[in-house]
């Protein structure tokens, strides 16, 4: 008598394991974010957390002589548990993508920082082991530090999930293959700057 209840609840918890499931995947359906131009390298996303209107500046501190910094952009963030979605708000018609996908960073292997010194309504990001910094800046602190305390946790989540999981290689940074010109601010040693029309995402 006893093994058979025991069997019947282990068959019961897997039920109910399977229910919470589909409960899981179908809330994630009703949540998703449209977004034109989003690669099938960035699924699974995850769910999605929450998501912010921010000025993103992307600038490389590798090189000691030259400092290459793109002009900041209006991007809408999309948080998910496993992708950082950094998209363009794009006019769209009724039942149609409202953003257009530009990056994407993957959460396992972000770095972040949200005390800059005298910027109190930004935030930097990183890619662990690459020389790209991420500057993300909101209207006001509230609002970063909301979207930091979000990142934060899923940053730890990923952590503590990829240590009970065998490492996996996957890429960190995804780019959108649409590739705009625009105006991007190169600044050399010497501490000049010139604008440049280039063919990249800024």
């Amino acid at each position: 008598e006893t093994f058979k209840g025991e069997e019947d609840q282990f068959e019961l918890d897997d039920a109910l394991e399977a229910v919470m499931e589909m409960v899981k995947a179908v809330n994630d359906s009703l949540h998703q974010v449209k977004v034109a131009g989003l690669p099938d390298a960035v699924h699974p996303l995850g769910s999605l957390v929450c998501q912010e209107t921010l000025q993103v500046v992307t600038e490389n501190k590798s090189q000691k002589e030259v400092l290459f910094r793109n002009r900041p952009q209006r991007r809408q963030v999309l948080l998910y548990e496993n992708q950082l979605l950094f998209c363009k708000q794009i006019r769209a018609k009724p039942g149609k993508p409202g953003f257009q996908f530009k990056f994407s960073l993957a959460i396992a292997n972000l770095g972040m920082s949200s005390i800059i010194k005298g910027e109190d309504k930004k935030m930097e990001l990183w890619v662990i082991g690459q020389s790209d910094v991420y500057s993300l800046q909101a209207k006001n602190k509230m609002m970063k530090e909301d979207f930091a305390t979000e990142l934060r946790k899923v940053i730890i989540k990923q952590k503590e999930n990829s240590d009970l999981k065998p490492p996996r290689m996957s890429q960190s940074v995804h780019k959108s293959e649409h590739r705009d010109t625009e105006n991007c601010s190169v600044t050399s040693g010497d501490g000049r700057s010139e604008e440049r029309r280039v063919g990249k995402e800024c």
